[in-house]
């Protein structure tokens, strides 16, 4: 979880930041909101990933110790990206 929770808290101001600076140069100094939606992309294809290997791993019957070590920081990367 630890993992997951320091790559949420690098990239989640400094990315969303990034992006909505460079659409804010191209709309000629104007920001909107709509504009920050872009950097959710990558969070958005980690979320599916960490649900198709959830999936697999009930169909499975995987253990414990998968989803702690393996699933659980792709979704803390996730909340902790929409929480700040």
């Amino acid at each position: 979880m630890l993992i997951g929770a320091i790559i949420g808290l690098v990239t989640a101001g400094p990315l969303s930041d990034w992006a909505s600076m460079k659409l804010t140069t191209q709309n000629r100094g104007i920001r909107e909101p709509e504009m920050r939606l872009i950097a959710m992309i990558p969070y958005v294809f980690i979320m599916i990933i960490g649900n198709v290997i959830t999936a697999v791993g009930y169909e499975k019957s995987w253990s414990w110790q998968v989803w702690s070590s393996h699933i659980e920081p792709l979704r803390l990367l996730v909340v902790l990206k929409y929480s700040f």
